[in-house]
């Protein structure tokens, strides 16, 4: 049953290849966003290191983007 949830938990989630897709930026961008601690990962598999995203997150990510577009958030 455990084994089942997480397989549920992870066909909602989103590798960072399909969220940089969705969101027409660039992987680096997310990359640096989960660097400078903007915008982190819902998960990060410990053996392979790839990141998931929850639809969740959809929200945050499109308000920085936006904020960005709009010159209000510049992160560096």
């Amino acid at each position: 049953m455990e084994g089942k949830n997480l397989l549920t938990t992870m066909n909602s989630m989103f590798l960072i290849g399909e969220m940089a897709k969705l969101f027409q930026i660039d992987i680096r961008t997310l990359r640096y966003y989960d660097e400078i601690g903007l915008f982190t990962p819902a998960s990060v598999d410990v053996h392979t290191g790839y990141r998931y995203y929850s639809i969740e997150q959809f929200e945050s990510l499109n308000t920085i983007l936006y904020l960005k577009k709009l010159r209000i958030l510049h992160p560096r």
